[in-house]
């Protein structure tokens, strides 16, 4: 299946996530102007207003919604929803089955469609790599956590659908993120600047002082 270049006014984007750090920022920030942006959102969630955009919700949420019925008229999906672990969680397991296998049946919704799907992942699937650089090639692969093996089973299944399926996708792993957003976290880097400034002494793990790991702003 050949999905066909378009210009971005031309297309209709599905976000799924849109409320989340990630999602609200970028819609905060995005010179993106699609003919129209989908937010795939849970019922109740008022739409944003941005400006030379035609902003609709598809209203659902995981694992409910079926994904077919949530790609009428969209041409690409950005995937960004999913739960990041923030402690210990008796439904964690639950909660990343449920979100694996939503996300092969969308994957599989949009290759039945033509439809191109950008998926989020983690740079937890690395192992300690002792501060080098890291690509896409890079053979540490060793998920650091059951967040990061949920993540990387679903980039296993992407690529399945690819070969088999057809299926036009990227994927794109970031690291912890960090930096203002209308809906943020308050982890790490943003803590660090909050006790910072209000003359608190950081909160500094024993184990992580020696550790590296990457960030995106």
């Amino acid at each position: 299946m050949t999905v066909q270049k378009a210009s971005i006014e031309a297309t209709t984007i599905l976000v799924t996530g849109s409320t989340g750090y990630i999602g609200s920022r970028w819609l905060a920030d995005t010179t993106l102007r699609p003919r129209q942006l989908s937010l795939f959102a849970r019922p109740g969630t008022p739409a944003p207003s941005m400006s030379g955009v035609a902003v609709s919700m598809r209203e659902g949420i995981i694992p409910d919604t079926n994904p077919e019925d949530i790609l009428e008229d969209v041409t690409h999906v950005v995937h960004l929803a999913s739960r990041i672990p923030t402690g210990p969680d008796p439904d964690e397991a639950r909660i990343n089955r449920e979100h694996e296998e939503w996300a092969k049946r969308l994957g599989e919704a949009c290759a039945e469609r033509g439809v191109a799907l950008v998926f989020v992942s983690t740079s937890s699937i690395y192992a300690g790599t002792d501060g080098a650089s890291l690509s896409e090639n890079t053979p540490h692969i060793k998920p650091q956590n059951a967040y990061a093996e949920s993540k990387f089973r679903i980039e296993e299944t992407l690529r399945m659908l690819g070969k088999g399926r057809g299926l036009s996708f990227v994927i794109l792993r970031f690291g912890s993120v960090f930096g203002p957003a209308p809906h943020m976290h308050h982890r790490t880097i943003n803590l660090f600047v909050r006790q910072a400034l209000s003359g608190e002494p950081l909160s500094i793990w024993r184990a992580g002082v020696e550790g590296v790991r990457p960030y995106t702003y």
